[in-house]
């Protein structure tokens, strides 16, 4: 590989896609994602979510729980999972204690990690779980006036510090004018800055 493929491709790709720069990872890694692709390289796309997350995956979701007799509780941040004999019989919040059957735990992996440790959790199950390294990622989203670009897609951003940029107004944030969203790189340069540095 040409050190111009590797700093305007590789680089560009695998801080887009994984955040992280391709020393930091396996090759088998990135090539195993994309090989399937490499027959078809030329039609191969970057897309975006059709509407928000919350629009398009966390409320068809909740309606179901809705429809089969359940309830949602929005911004009730957990603080602790309710832990009976190494068994989670439910979570704690700020509002009060909410006990179930099954309790998911859908989050970060960071945040999970954090809830079980606090819980006082020990069980076998979760050893490799909370051995899982973690890694950063920095991401800003700017919203705008119009769109920024014409269309929105996906651009790796080759020798800057934008990983990658999509213009997302068309698609993933309707509900604004304009909606530049920046994924940047190296995350440890940025991680630590407030929001007025970035």
């Amino acid at each position: 590989m040409t050190d111009n493929a590797y700093h305007l491709v590789l680089v560009p790709l695998t801080s887009g896609i994984f955040f992280l720069p391709p020393e930091k990872f396996s090759a088998y890694v990135f090539f195993g994602l994309m090989a399937p692709s490499f027959p078809r390289f030329y039609k191969m796309r970057m897309g975006a979510y059709l509407g928000g997350l919350s629009e398009i995956m966390s409320e068809p979701m909740a309606n179901v729980i809705r429809n089969q007799g359940g309830e949602i509780i929005t911004n009730s941040k957990v603080t602790q999972l309710i832990n009976e004999n190494n068994e989670v019989k439910g979570v704690i919040t700020r509002a009060g204690e909410y006990r179930a059957k099954q309790t998911v735990l859908a989050t970060e992996i960071y945040a999970a990690q954090n809830l079980v440790k606090r819980s006082n959790i020990e069980h076998e199950c979760f050893n490799n779980f909370l051995n899982l390294k973690t890694m950063s990622a920095v991401s800003l989203q700017i919203d705008l006036d119009e769109p920024s670009m014409p269309y929105d897609r996906t651009t790796f951003g080759a020798g800057t510090a934008m990983a990658s940029f999509a213009e997302q107004s068309r698609t993933t944030f309707r509900h604004v004018p304009g909606r530049l969203s920046v994924i940047l790189s190296p995350a440890s340069k940025f991680i630590d800055m407030d929001q007025g540095e970035i």
